[in-house]
Order: C-alpha cells, then sequence, then structure tokens
C-alpha cells in the first residue's frame, strides 16, 4: 500500500501540504530522495514539470534529465537536476572553532561509493554538459537564480574540520556557470547556510525546513575567511566573513525589493514551549539572518564574477 505510489506520496507530501500548495505556485527540485530506486516514479508523474509520456503501466524514470528554466518578468530561476549525486561520507564531527583550510572531499579516494571511479567521471561529463545547457536557457534582462537539490559550494563537517560539497558539481562546473547569476539556492545538508566565495555569487543553503537537522555543536557561525582550497581556476578563494550557519528549524522568505533587488531573510521556528516563554504565539518566529540579493542591473554596477578560463580539470 505505501511506497512509491499515490498512497505513500497523499500521505508524505499532499495532505500536509495542501495549504501551502494553494498559497503560491511551487519549483519543486529533484534531490537524491527522488531517484528511481525511491521516489523517481511518483515525482515524475505527480512533481516534475514536463509531459508524462502516454502509458497505462509499467515504469517511466529517467536518473538524468536536462536542466530547464522558469522565467518571470523581472527573475528567472534556472533548475538542475542533481539527484544522482552521491557525498562523500562524513562523520559530522565539527570543529571547536573556525580555523584552519576548508578542503574538498574527493569522491575518487572514497572506498564507501557504489560507483567505479571510471563512472564517477562520466557522471562529471553528464553535469558538464548540464552546466553548460543552463548558460543557453538564460534570457537576457532578468535576474538569475541558480538552483538545485545538491549544493555547489556547501559545507560539511568531517574529522573535525570543515570542507567544501559536492565535489561531483565543482568538478563539472563550466566555463560561465555563475555569469549573471544573482544567488544560488541550494538544500540537501539539513541545516541554514549562507556564505559568498569570493567572486562568485551568493550561496543560501535551505535545507533546515522539516527533515532530521545535522548537529552542528549549537555553533551559529560558519567557517568565517578561512582559506577555501579548490583545484583550479578557484585557487585561493576564500569565504567571506558574513558567513553564517544555524542547525534550527525555520523556513525562508525571499521578496522582491522595489529598490531594484530582492530582500531574503532566514527565520527560526519555534516550538510551543519557547514561544510560550517568549509570550508570543504559537507561530511566533524570530529573524535568524537576512540579506538583500543584487537585480542583473545592480549586479552588473557593483561587481563583475570571477572568470572561468576553462572547466575544472581532474
Amino acid at each position: 500500500l505505501w511506497g512509491d505510489n499515490w498512497n505513500g506520496w497523499y500521505a508524505d507530501f499532499f495532505q500536509p501540504s495542501l495549504s501551502l500548495l494553494s498559497a503560491a505556485p511551487w519549483i519543486f527540485l529533484r534531490g537524491n530522495h527522488e531517484r528511481c530506486g525511491r521516489g523517481g516514479n511518483g515525482f515524475f508523474l505527480l512533481l516534475d514539470p514536463r509531459p508524462y509520456p502516454e502509458m497505462i503501466g509499467g515504469e517511466y524514470c529517467q536518473d538524468y534529465t536536462d536542466p530547464y528554466a522558469i522565467t518571470f518578468a523581472d527573475a528567472q530561476f534556472v533548475i538542475l537536476d542533481t539527484a544522482m549525486v552521491d557525498d562523500v561520507k562524513t562523520d559530522d564531527k565539527c570543529p571547536e572553532s573556525p580555523t584552519g583550510n576548508i578542503g574538498t572531499l574527493n569522491r575518487l579516494d572514497d572506498p564507501n561509493q557504489s560507483l567505479t571511479k571510471a563512472e564517477i567521471l562520466e557522471q562529471v561529463k553528464i553535469y558538464r554538459r548540464h552546466f553548460e545547457e543552463s548558460e543557453k536557457l538564460r534570457t537576457p534582462g532578468r535576474t538569475h537564480f541558480l538552483i538545485s537539490h545538491h549544493p555547489i559550494f556547501g559545507f560539511v563537517c568531517h574529522q573535525g574540520k570543515f570542507f567544501a560539497i559536492e565535489w561531483t558539481l565543482q568538478q563539472a562546473l563550466s566555463n560561465n556557470t555563475y555569469k549573471d547569476i544573482s544567488a544560488s539556492i541550494h538544500g540537501h545538508v539539513h541545516m541554514f547556510q549562507a556564505f559568498k566565495v569570493d567572486g562568485l555569487p551568493l550561496h543560501l543553503i535551505v535545507g533546515n525546513g522539516g527533515s532530521r537537522l545535522q548537529p552542528y555543536l549549537g555553533k551559529s557561525h560558519g567557517p568565517v575567511g578561512l582559506d577555501l582550497v579548490l583545484p583550479p581556476p578557484f585557487e585561493g578563494a576564500r569565504l567571506a566573513t558574513s558567513a553564517y550557519c544555524n542547525s534550527t528549524f525555520g523556513y525562508n522568505l525571499m521578496d522582491a525589493d522595489l529598490n531594484d533587488g530582492f530582500s531574503f531573510k532566514a527565520l527560526r521556528l519555534e516550538g510551543p514551549r519557547r514561544a510560550e516563554k517568549r509570550g508570543g504565539r504559537l507561530d511566533a518566529e524570530e529573524l535568524m539572518w537576512n540579506t538583500t540579493i543584487p537585480s542583473l542591473a545592480a549586479l552588473s554596477k557593483s561587481r563583475s564574477l570571477r572568470a572561468l578560463d576553462a572547466p575544472i580539470l581532474i
């Protein structure tokens, strides 16, 4: 009765989300939980925006799908399907304070990977092609957002150090992946992260919406101002001092700003007991972090993004 079928999807998502689904249009991102062996068939039938083939029965699921764009009058969201990206196994042990460098965890060195090295390198080629295709989708004169389930530059904790993820997507970056991108928005990591890599757009990871949070020792800081050790052409990149991390439940709001841009707010979702102690309502919220996201016009005036002379090599 349960699983990747209507009963499972209705109980897990549609029934609890009825009021939210009627409040505004949604953009759905496909991640590792929507692979073909998990919830992939239901995702393609119910949530993927592309036409479902005319078939009475059987399965229809693809490991990889092409990027697509959702375009509004002044903004455009470019969506990537990263369902097949695999993490490097980590132990979630964070440093006591933000010191040292931020490294990368190479999938080719991870004995826990299910794919062979040749298959991993082939996957990098597939995502590199998807990045290149995503660049062609952008329409001039709009503010562009790059969004996917897996982050391209998130960070995790392992053996008391910080490491940048996702290696597969970092290796696949094409020449102009970030050209004219105002912000990059992702999930997957079960906490909230907001940070800036020099020469690249703002990165937001909004993975604190409801799933079990990843431990972060209760700290509300990230790897501030540390050297981010990455392969060419990103040598010497540093996380800006505005980096922020918080492993608490919450949600995020982004509104078009009349001053030519977007305002972004990360709100903490309080439990009943804490809200009662503060004299607030059950749904009392607290601002965790906020910023402004520049429009394309403001982005062009304020700075130029780091130019990539060549794809990242392995």
